[in-house]
Parts: C-alpha cells; sequence; structure tokens
C-alpha cells in the first residue's frame, strides 16, 4: 500500500512515496521543481556498494524521507539528488538519483495540496480520538464508581454476618463453659434475639437428653449386679441347707 510522506532536509522540500519496492519524489528547491524515482534495481546497486554495510536501502530510505533526521542530508545538485548519511563531521554519498526538471507551479501545488489533505486528515483523526479518550474516560468513572459501591456492599455484607455470628458462637462457648466447669466470664454480644435464644436452647436441650440418656443406662447396669447378689445369696441358702441335714 502505497503512503507519502514530506520533509524538509538543508534547503529542499522533498515529498516521497513509497509504492511497494520504489520511490517516487517530488523536490521543491528554490525556485526549481523536480520528480525523481529510486527504483529496486538501483537499490540493489546501492546495497552492493557497501555490501550490506548499512543493511537494507528500503529501510535507510524509511528512515531518511518519512521523518527530519540529523543522520542524513539530502540536496540538489546539477539535476541530481544527494542522498548523504552523516557521522560526525564525516559525510558519505549514499546514492545521486537522476532528476527532471517541472513546473515549478505544478511542485508547489502538489505539495500545498497534499499538506492540506494530511492536515486534514490528522485533524479527523484528532477528533475521533478526543471522542474516544472522552468516552474511555467516562467509562472509567462509571467503573470506579461501581468498584467503590461494590467495596462497601462487600464490608457491610460481611460487618452484618459477624454480627449475626457472635452471638451465637457466644452461646456454644458459654454452653462448653458450663459442661466443664469453668467459670464463665461475661462475653460481648450477649443479648441474643429470639431465633439464636432458640439455637443456644436447642443446643442445651440436646446436652440435657445425652445426659438423660446416660442416667438411663445406669439403672440397667445396677439391675444386673442385683440379679448376679440375688443369685449368690440362694447358692448361700442351698448350702446351709446341706450343713444341717448333715447335722441331722
Amino acid at each position: 500500500m502505497a503512503h507519502s510522506h514530506v520533509i524538509k532536509s538543508g534547503d529542499i522540500f522533498c515529498k516521497s512515496t513509497f509504492l511497494d519496492d520504489d520511490i517516487f519524489f517530488t523536490i521543491l528547491a528554490g525556485k526549481h521543481g523536480y520528480s525523481g524515482q529510486l527504483d529496486s534495481e538501483v537499490q540493489a546497486q546501492i546495497e552492493a556498494k557497501f555490501a550490506g554495510k548499512f543493511g537494507s536501502v528500503q529501510e535507510l530510505a524509511e528512515k531518511t524521507f518519512t521523518s527530519p533526521s540529523e543522520q542524513f542530508l539530502l540536496s540538489v545538485e546539477e539535476n541530481q539528488l544527494i542522498w548523504k548519511k552523516c557521522g560526525g563531521k564525516a559525510k558519505l554519498r549514499l546514492a545521486a538519483i537522476s532528476l527532471k526538471e517541472m513546473n515549478l507551479e505544478d511542485v508547489q501545488t502538489e505539495l500545498m495540496d497534499f499538506l492540506l489533505t494530511s492536515s486534514l486528515q490528522a485533524n479527523e483523526k484528532l477528533v475521533n480520538l478526543e471522542s474516544l479518550l472522552e468516552q474511555k474516560t467516562k467509562d472509567l468513572t462509571k467503573a470506579k464508581a461501581l468498584n467503590e459501591k461494590f467495596a462497601k456492599e462487600k464490608e457491610e455484607s460481611e460487618a452484618e454476618l459477624i454480627e449475626q455470628f457472635l452471638p451465637i458462637l457466644n452461646a456454644k462457648k458459654r454452653r462448653i463453659a458450663e459442661l466443664e466447669g469453668i467459670p464463665q466470664e461475661p462475653m460481648e454480644s450477649d443479648n441474643l434475639d429470639p431465633a439464636e435464644e432458640d439455637f443456644a436452647g436447642s443446643t442445651d436441650d440436646e446436652d440435657g437428653e445425652e445426659e438423660n440418656r446416660g442416667e438411663k443406662r445406669k439403672p440397667a447396669k445396677q439391675s444386673e449386679g442385683a440379679k448376679k447378689s440375688l443369685k449368690l445369696d440362694d447358692e448361700h441358702l442351698d448350702d446351709s441347707e446341706s450343713l444341717l441335714k448333715d447335722d441331722d
């Protein structure tokens, strides 16, 4: 896909259009206008000349002709676009691209039309980005409000659950202390509501029932002991009777 850029380098204005592997130029230098082309064949020659020292010529062209850079310098000399790479005080000529002179007004019109179109597109993109940013800001504000609401509801729910559970827990502690014979101490949240009192009462009833069941089992053991005692008494009586018979 083609894309175009306009830069100022030195005393010239250069519009470059990248299309596939070729680059097309429209140049305004003082009172003169030019056009030129850097095709893939010339790019290959430049790469071979420097043995790939600077990498791909296409990548170098992207750096040079899409934005101003102190690493590269452009100038027009004898109907040629001189492309140089700068490094400190040294300047290395990369290529001399042949140019054709054009009508000055046509070059100026082409450059002005491109700059105006680019400006309109940039403004339109800016408006869209501002609208998107405004919408995202509103969404973020709503999200923060919801987050704060959920956090508050969570805290209230946790506090309510703790408030409901503490009296029940304290009732169980008191009951355990009673069963173990430990002196009771006042506990927080001793005021139970009817539902909690029922729970505590049902706990006491269950414990009482267990004690009653234990007491009911004891008489059964005692009756078995009584039977054994009666049996022993009968045996003693039989022995006494036999002794009396022997005396007779």
